[in-house]
């Protein structure tokens, strides 16, 4: 008997579905023809997105001063990028062993 039909099957069945926003890229020494050498971070999107009520934050947590909460309507359409640079888009400084995080409105880690 033959089964990997089948097995194929069961397996693409139980596959997880990709956030369709996430963060893409980050530079935490900047990059010298990006945000002026500042850190920055790149968001990409598979469907359109409003950053509405969303938080962008470092380990120190979505409490913390410097956290970057998007007050305003931000949309990012379907396979676009949203390049968001230190001292413009957000306050936190990205070092080598930070985390950055993405909360959606209801504060679940996108």
């Amino acid at each position: 008997m033959r089964f990997p039909p089948l097995l194929l099957l069961l397996s693409s069945a139980f596959q997880c579905e990709a956030a369709s926003l996430q963060i893409n890229e980050v530079a935490y020494k900047g990059s010298s023809n990006t945000c002026n050498g500042e850190d920055w971070i790149e968001l990409i999107s598979t469907s359109s997105e409003d950053l509405l009520n969303y938080t962008l934050h470092d380990d120190k947590g979505k409490d913390d001063d410097n956290a970057k909460y998007f007050s305003e309507s931000t949309i990012i359409n379907a396979g676009e990028y949203l390049v968001l640079c230190r001292n413009v888009d957000f306050d936190f400084g990205i070092g080598s062993d930070d985390v950055v995080t993405l909360l959606d409105n209801n504060g679940e880690i996108i």
